[in-house]
């Protein structure tokens, strides 16, 4: 009986001891208006793979606020999609004409799709993965990115292993949800 009786006046003590104002206003720590932001990323690299405007245009949307606030942003993507009245301060690099135009994608994506169009796709992926690697390095050497938006839809090798191997920091991005199980072996980075 002693010991509850301790207890409770060890627990009375605690809640008397407690005094709470609610029209105090929260305690913030107070921060100069003007914070040093020279070691912060400036050059964003994007990268996507097919370039059409369903996939990267929730991408654009998020650059053109990053835009805005100081970034500097290029997109890679193949066909000639900007400069556009939508997103005037993005600049485009061209990895060629737009995938549409190439008679894979169009045997592929033409037809119901089956099993035997996979290894199609497989084999347009190497083949485009060649034709870019060195659009896309050649790109890197002017721009000198500090952080890589990579759309993941389908696959983006590309972007993924170029900045990868520069040490880079990665944001994955895709506008569909991944039919495939992507292995990100990068994360430990």
């Amino acid at each position: 009986m002693v010991f509850l009786k301790n207890t409770g006046h060890i627990f009375y003590d605690g809640i008397s001891c407690v005094t709470e104002n609610k029209n105090a206003a929260p305690r913030l720590a107070k921060h100069p208006m003007d914070i040093d932001r020279t070691g912060v990323p400036k050059q964003i690299f994007v990268g996507s793979f097919f370039g059409e405007w369903n996939q990267i245009r929730p991408m654009l949307e998020i650059c053109k606020i990053l835009v805005e606030r100081g970034y500097n942003v290029t997109l890679i993507a193949p066909g000639d999609l900007l400069p556009s009245s939508e997103y005037p301060t993005i600049n485009q690099i061209s990895t060629g004409p737009s995938i549409e135009s190439d008679a894979t994608y169009q045997e592929l994506y033409q037809k119901t799709f089956n099993r035997k169009q996979i290894s199609g796709l497989c084999k347009l992926l190497v083949k485009k993965y060649l034709d870019y690697f060195e659009t896309y390095q050649l790109a890197i050497q002017m721009i000198k990115p500090d952080l890589f938006f990579c759309n993941i839809f389908i696959i983006n090798d590309i972007c993924l292993d170029i900045a990868w191997s520069l040490k880079k920091p990665i944001v994955g991005f895709s506008s569909q949800m991944l039919g495939t199980e992507l292995l990100f072996f990068f994360i430990s980075l």
